[in-house]
């Protein structure tokens, strides 16, 4: 029983070793590469970069109007390996997290103003995620200063895009809505796209035979 418990031990012990975390952040600077995705718009809308962010700069997507929204989002392709995964590794878990700021005029933004990362696949068709990476949520408040957002913890990665050579493609959440008044504007601005990515190698998990096997009961 207790060799069978040190392999036990050991084994756990030696999949931990093999798993690397991998932090991305994307700022967003000049010839950053992200394109945008606009899916709606009933008003006078508009997207691109700003010259303000956390720290400067950043992407926006504004609407003009009374009661009008616009939806879409901005987009990156990668391998995992090009986000920084060592080659060959596994991809478990992913956890995101963003900055925002939301500029309004007269009666905006409205809730309905919200903010939101996903992972999609190499064709940017369905995404690779057990659940959305961070469901959009209302920022219409964030008004006088740059805020964090993570809402929720580590999402797993669907098998089958797991590997490091898979291509996904990030996208950035950005829909504004104003509200009723004849001059309303809204515009949210987005800085900061971070990723905290879980790997492992699978030739790690073959080295746990050959540690436990010097374990050996008194």
């Amino acid at each position: 029983m207790i060799w069978w418990l040190c392999v036990l031990g050991m084994a756990f012990f030696a999949s931990y070793l093999f798993a690397t975390t991998t932090n991305v952040s994307e700022a967003f600077t000049t010839g950053h590469g992200w394109t945008y995705t606009q899916t709606s718009c009933n008003g006078t809308c508009s997207s691109g970069d700003v010259a303000d962010g956390n720290p400067t700069p950043g992407v926006f997507a504004k609407v003009v109007g009374r009661n009008k929204s616009t939806a879409g989002y901005f987009s990156k392709s990668f391998t995992w390996q090009g986000l920084g995964v060592p080659s060959g590794d596994n991809v478990s878990t992913v956890d995101g997290q963003w900055d925002d700021k939301a500029i309004q005029t007269a009666v905006a933004c409205t809730s309905s103003s919200t903010m939101g990362m996903q992972i999609f696949d190499s064709t940017n068709t369905s995404s690779v995620m057990a659940s959305t990476l961070e469901p959009n949520i209302d920022v219409s408040g964030n008004t006088s200063a740059w805020t964090n957002h993570n809402p929720t913890g580590a999402i797993a990665v669907n098998a089958g895009s797991q590997a490091s050579s898979t291509t996904v493609t990030l996208r950035f959440n950005i829909n504004p809505a104003s509200g009723n008044n004849a001059s309303a504007a809204c515009e949210l601005r987005g800085d900061n796209y971070k990723l905290t990515i879980i790997s492992s190698t699978p030739s790690g998990r073959n080295r746990v035979v050959v540690i436990a096997r010097n374990w050996s009961e008194p």
